[in-house]
């Protein structure tokens, strides 16, 4: 005699819950409940110049002679900006932007009559002096050059500018997220005309990034006025 077996609408349901909780389990994701966690990191962009007198920028010349290399300081950029940056130079003698000039102190006193000119440091009548800019190579992990270049001949001797010039460019700092270095000289040539006593000239430098942008120029304030300039370098 066949045996029959009748299964309950209860028992089956309870069979068919089980076989659904073994594939939840296997897969261990219900699609139900589940949420994303996103996490953003922003880096600011960083640049900075500064400096370091390896050897100070001062010489003894004598009359009717001339003098390169006088001193070095090395020029430190650190700078993140993917599109690169640019360093200027101009003039600033006596605090004021744009004096390109030595200043002479003959006797104690200041006395413009015998301020050396810029020029490039060569022999001739007039005492004159130049600057110079040198790419460091440093492959070091903090300063690499890669792609900085020595702007408007400033590689050579040359005048200091009177408004703000472009020395040095980096035109793309994706290889260039640490640092370079440049190293800034100075010569002069004395006249045999030249007075004895101390003559003193300044440049002043300055970074700007990205290298696309330029520095505002400095402006001439009016004496006996109250001076204001929006944006401007002074």
């Amino acid at each position: 005699m066949d045996k029959k077996y009748t299964i309950s609408s209860t028992l089956l349901l309870t069979l068919i819950t089980a076989l659904s909780g073994v594939g939840l389990a296997s897969s261990g994701v219900n699609a139900d409940d589940s949420t994303v966690s996103t996490v953003t990191v922003s880096v600011d962009v960083a640049c900075s110049l500064s400096s370091t007198e390896d050897t100070p920028h001062a010489a003894s010349i004598p009359n009717g002679t001339y003098r390169a290399d006088i001193g070095t300081t090395t020029l430190k950029v650190q700078c993140n900006d993917s599109g690169g940056f640019a360093v200027y130079a101009i003039g600033y003698s006596g605090l004021e932007f744009g004096n390109n000039k030595m200043l002479a102190t003959v006797d104690g006193n200041l006395v413009p009559t015998y301020d050396i000119i810029t020029g490039t440091a060569e022999n001739g009548d007039i005492s004159n002096w130049a600057m110079k800019l040198t790419k460091v190579t440093d492959t070091s992990a903090s300063y690499n050059p890669g792609n900085l270049t020595i702007n408007n001949s400033f590689d050579a001797y040359h005048t200091v500018p009177t408004t703000y010039t472009k020395v040095a460019t980096y035109n793309s700092a994706t290889d260039v997220i640490l640092g370079s270095k440049l190293t800034t000289t100075y010569a002069a040539y004395i006249a045999g005309t030249q007075p004895a006593g101390t003559y003193e000239g300044k440049v002043k430098y300055t970074l700007v990034h990205p290298s696309t942008e330029t520095p505002l120029q400095p402006q001439t304030p009016t004496a006996g006025c109250i001076n204001y300039f929006a944006n401007a370098s002074n």
